[in-house]
């Protein structure tokens, strides 16, 4: 058996080395929680500097993006002007390059499209001059409209391009058709028909 005093002395050990042990966990963990702040300062003193520097660098040197600068040759994107064009007439655009411009309009309601380049084109003038014409009773370019359409045409050559214009009145619209193309009137004769009739039937679906 202990005698009291060895059971008092071993109990004053236990309690020291459980002291020593509690103090060397706390300094530890004080340890790592100052290494810690010290990482964060580090890295906002190190990140304010470089954002100090750009802000200095772009100031001193001027520096504005510039974009990158797309040009084309031709504009042919279509502008629609309250008027739906039918897939036909979109598919005979499309595939005919020599089609620099195309204007379609009429009346009830008052809409328009138009496609490529029709600017110098001024659509009230040559409407004026179609209607001073006299009306074509059985043209080939007007083969493909219904029975009963007052038909009128007009084409003119300059500087190596045509511009076609015509004039189609049924008993409830009229409907006008500008046609601006590289080369010759005779180059595109055998297109005219069809679209022709495209751009109609485009027009009186709307």
């Amino acid at each position: 058996m202990h005698t009291k005093e060895e059971i008092t002395k071993t109990r004053g050990k236990s309690s020291e080395q459980s002291d020593l042990a509690g103090s060397s966990a706390s300094a530890a963990d004080k340890l790592k929680h100052k290494r810690r702040w010290l990482f964060i300062a580090l890295f906002i003193t190190t990140g304010l500097s470089l954002l100090f520097w750009l802000y200095r660098t772009f100031k001193t040197t001027g520096f504005s993006p510039k974009l990158p600068q797309i040009k084309f040759a031709l504009d042919r994107s279509p502008t629609n002007g309250g008027l739906e064009i039918n897939s036909q007439l979109s598919n005979l655009l499309s595939q005919h390059p020599e089609i620099t411009g195309f204007y379609l309009g009429h009346d009830h309601p008052q809409a328009s499209f138009s496609y490529g380049t029709v600017s110098g084109l001024n659509p009230d003038n040559l409407r004026a001059a179609l209607v001073s014409l006299p009306s074509i009773q059985k043209s080939p370019d007007a083969a493909l409209l219904p029975e009963g359409t007052v038909y009128h045409e007009r084409s003119a050559d300059s500087a190596g391009q045509t511009v076609f214009s015509s004039l189609i009145t049924n008993p409830i619209d009229q409907i006008f058709i500008i046609v601006r193309f590289n080369g010759p009137s005779e180059s595109i004769k055998p297109l005219i028909p069809e679209l022709i009739s495209a751009a109609y039937w485009s027009a009186s679906s709307n």
